[in-house]
């Protein structure tokens, strides 16, 4: 919860109507948001059929906001919300005052990518993965924390073997 406040004090909050576009798929990830209220749904290209929904205390953004790639997907407020808005000088600034919140975060895209990857591979064709690389980038390294919740998370949907 010290990760949340300390985004809190830094970040700006931000209230979508209902059908508002909160991010849009190839835009720039320059800021990622905490639903606060609400729900959003996510959609890839086609605008009417959403692949995920995304609700309260969730991250939207994160991905490509950390990755330093374009928006992968459109997200859509389902109904009245309310996020916390994060920009890069807004996390920076938190970051420095708590160190655990980038674990807090590691955590969270770990649980993502673990619970999307069923639900994505019952929608797409299967691409018969088999290697997965974890890199650090920007001359940070890996948190061993974040290998640990990342074993766990995908052990339980996978047959995944850790090297």
């Amino acid at each position: 919860m010290l990760a949340l406040e300390a985004l809190a004090a830094e970040s700006d909050r931000r209230v979508l109507r209902r059908g508002e576009v909160l991010v849009r798929e190839g835009d720039p990830s320059d800021r990622f948001f905490v639903v606060l209220s609400g729900r959003f749904t996510v959609h890839k290209g086609d605008p009417i059929g959403s692949v995920a929904e995304i609700a309260q205390g969730e991250l939207v953004g994160e991905i490509g906001f950390f990755a330093g790639l374009p928006r992968t997907a459109t997200v859509l407020a389902a109904r009245d919300s309310i996020v916390l808005e994060i920009s890069r000088n807004h996390f920076e600034k938190a970051a420095e005052a708590l160190p655990n919140l980038r674990e807090a975060v590691t955590i969270s895209l770990a649980r993502r990518f673990a619970t999307q990857s069923p639900i994505l591979s019952r929608l797409q064709k299967p691409a018969n993965i088999r290697t997965l690389a974890i890199i650090a980038a920007g001359g940070s390294r890996i948190s061993p924390v974040f290998i640990g919740h990342l074993q766990r998370e995908f052990g339980a949907v996978t047959r995944a073997q850790f090297v």
